[in-house]
């Protein structure tokens, strides 16, 4: 049967009005560590969820899905984002947490799109500051990690909106930063 507009789904997918699959919810179905190649073939994807499947490595055709807005691989065990990950423009949306980064990704540059990020939970020390030569984010997610030095001095007021560094190593907040965001945990 023809699928309508469906909004919510635990795992499965969702048919645009052309049957081509533009939403993809594969968490926890124990792929063992592979990320599957048959994904990288459905060139309208805009939403994938593959948290939860012991993931290490995402292959550098990721680059390829140019439609993707939403991206959520948490629980798994990456350290590292593949070169091509950058070509992601239309990104909006990057969950990373509870994964193995201790740096920030070097390629994240090319996500012009990138609003919101979740780092949460990984082993970060450095690298934080790259996170700020993304034009368009608003919501930072780096609680606990393992980040001793934040550069405070880089976040342009009212820009970021909310930004969560609680269960850090850092210090000292600099007196009236708490005034720039919307919202700060720390």
């Amino acid at each position: 049967k023809q699928l309508k507009n469906i909004t919510w789904f635990s795992k499965g997918f969702i048919l645009n009005e052309y049957k081509q699959v533009t939403h993809l919810s594969i968490f926890n179905v124990k792929l063992k560590g592979a990320f599957p190649e048959e994904i990288f073939m459905l060139k309208h994807l805009e939403y994938l969820d593959i948290r939860e499947n012991g993931i290490a490595k995402v292959p550098g055709e990721i680059g390829g899905l140019s439609e993707l807005t939403y991206l959520d691989i948490r629980y798994n065990s990456l350290s590292s984002l593949s070169e091509e990950f950058s070509n992601l423009k239309k990104l909006q949306k990057l969950y990373l947490g509870y994964n193995e980064f201790s740096v920030v990704p070097d390629n994240l540059d090319g996500l012009t799109s990138l609003g919101l990020i979740d780092l949460t939970e990984n082993v970060i020390e450095k690298g934080v500051e790259k996170l700020f030569m993304l034009k368009n984010l608003t919501n930072i997610y780096l609680n606990n990690n393992r980040i001793k030095h934040f550069p405070f001095d880089k976040i342009i007021p009212g820009k970021v909106e909310e930004l969560n560094i609680s269960e850090n190593l850092i210090k000292d907040i600099p007196e009236g930063f708490k005034e720039k965001l919307k919202v700060l945990i720390a």
